[in-house]
């Protein structure tokens, strides 16, 4: 009976221990990030952008496709938020920035973005986490956006329901 018991504990402790790697790719690097469960949020209204260039604006330097990809979203009701994990399969690099757009009915509700950090062959997005509270009932579509200075890539539509 104690070697089950034993062996149930351990089973668990292992399953634990795998499970936090999705959560943080990259648990064994020693590198320390600057900041990365502070995404910088702002909240919009429509997804109006203005198509005009300024005369000021230089030309647009031609970047290479990013393939990011949204593997995850889960909602976290301990802290009310929705988590979404995002990687970029086809870049590799040393920086890079990892913006997500909620959009409900047309309109953008909720834009933010935090670091990306290399994971051997890919770029891992840091956890986005988006405040439910921003976020209207229904559903909506999750777009992931890399940018770095070499590439640019936007992630299929990702629907979610928000309860």
């Amino acid at each position: 009976m104690k070697r089950i018991l034993f062996l149930g504990v351990s089973a668990a402790v292992v399953s634990l221990v795998a499970g936090c790697a999705l959560f943080y790719p990259n648990i064994g690097n020693s590198q320390s990030p600057s900041d990365p469960m502070n995404p910088t949020p702002s909240t919009m209204e429509s997804t109006e952008a203005s198509s005009t260039p300024s005369p000021s604006e230089s030309p647009a330097i031609s970047k290479q496709k990013a393939k990011p990809i949204i593997t995850f979203t889960e909602i976290d009701y301990g802290s009310m938020m929705l988590l979404v994990v995002a990687e970029v399969v086809n870049v590799a690099e040393v920086s890079g920035t990892c913006s997500v757009r909620f959009v409900s009915e047309g309109k953008t509700v909720y834009e933010g973005s935090v670091k990306a950090e290399e994971n051997v062959a890919t770029m891992q997005c840091y956890p986005i986490n988006i405040p439910l509270a921003e976020l209207p009932t229904g559903t909506g579509v999750i777009v992931v956006t890399y940018e770095s200075e070499n590439y640019l890539g936007s992630s299929e539509d990702f629907e979610v329901e928000i309860p």
